[in-house]
């Protein structure tokens, strides 16, 4: 009884563990047919430490691997099943940060469209003495969108742009009605 005790126990740990997808970053400015539930999770990690992975909870469990650095920068471009998600895990190799998914859900919550980049923040994460460390989701969206239109302007240019990290910023809205406006005038000359 208990051999089968431990097997179904097993089975069950092997499921919970099967169900989080490692994602990585895309490398390559290459445009990519997603299929109608999947837009682009871009976030930016600023950190003065080593960390082996962060874990996100959604509609699908991710935990994101294999950045893009980029001027002392962490970067994550990654396609995922859209929907309203939660950073859960933050792992170092001396341990680990659980984001407080229920009380915190305003801070560390954030969304992702179909069929757009879904800028989230970047996190920002400092180490003090005796082990403290703060995390902070900031907006950077002026810095982010120098990183996309660098590293990856065709992927850019086929797709909008949208802030979905905590609060409000319009900065994308503005630089598509700019982007407009610059296109009908170039085409009016």
């Amino acid at each position: 009884m208990k051999k089968i005790q431990a097997i179904f126990m097993l089975l069950a740990i092997h499921l919970v563990v099967g169900c989080v997808s490692k994602v990585s970053s895309i490398k390559k400015d290459q445009t990519r047919v997603l299929s109608e539930d999947t837009g682009y999770l871009f976030m930016t990690i600023d950190t003065d430490i080593n960390y082996s992975t962060i874990q996100i909870s959604g509609p699908s469990e991710i935990k994101l691997s294999n950045p893009d650095y980029h001027n002392n920068k962490t970067y994550y471009l990654v396609p995922v099943r859209a929907g309203n998600y939660q950073l859960k895990k933050f792992s170092t190799f001396a341990g680990r940060f659980e984001f407080d998914e229920d009380r915190d859900a305003e801070l560390w919550g954030f969304s992702v469209r179909p069929g757009v980049i879904s800028y989230i923040g970047e996190l920002k994460v400092r180490t003090y003495r005796y082990r403290y460390s703060s995390f902070e989701l900031i907006n950077n969206s002026s810095l982010a969108l120098e990183y996309l239109e660098e590293k990856y302007p065709n992927i850019l240019n086929n797709r909008a742009i949208e802030f979905h990290g905590p609060g409000k910023d319009f900065f994308f809205d503005l630089v598509s009605k700019e982007k407009q406006l610059s296109n009908l005038t170039s085409e009016n000359k």
